[in-house]
């Protein structure tokens, strides 16, 4: 999940990680819920140092298929801290999509410019979703 060098690693990584818990479901639902915490773990630890909001999307989307392919195994206070980090991770993007409009007015910004920041709103809207 830290490859740093390549977005395409993270986000294949990512978007494996539902497969095997499928897997570990297979063997008994105790596997599902160990594998998923330790994902989950993983997960909220890579997008805090992400810094590509595709990335995250699909780190995030990767956590959500994690939790509905293993079902409740939450407690109380864990469902609250996984909240609290969610919506630690759609504050941030509100912060990214604010700086994004910001340099978008900017009049000295190329149409590509402005074609690249359109593309990042759309990955942050995605990302809110």
């Amino acid at each position: 999940m830290n490859y740093s060098s390549n977005e395409e690693i993270r986000k294949s990584a990512a978007k494996c990680l539902p497969s095997l818990v499928i897997c570990a479901k297979c063997k008994n639902n105790d596997s599902a819920v160990n594998v998923t915490r330790a994902f989950l773990q993983v997960l909220i630890k890579a997008v805090q140092g992400e810094y590509a909001p595709d990335v995250i999307v699909d780190q995030i989307t990767a956590m959500k298929e994690c939790i509905e392919i293993t079902g409740q195994f939450l407690s109380e206070q864990e469902v609250g801290e996984f909240s609290q980090q969610i919506f630690t991770f759609l504050g941030q993007s509100d912060t990214r999509k604010t700086e994004d409009e910001k340099t978008k007015q900017q009049e000295d910004m190329e149409d590509d410019d402005i074609e690249l920041l359109n593309q990042e709103l759309e990955v942050e809207e995605d990302l809110q979703v």
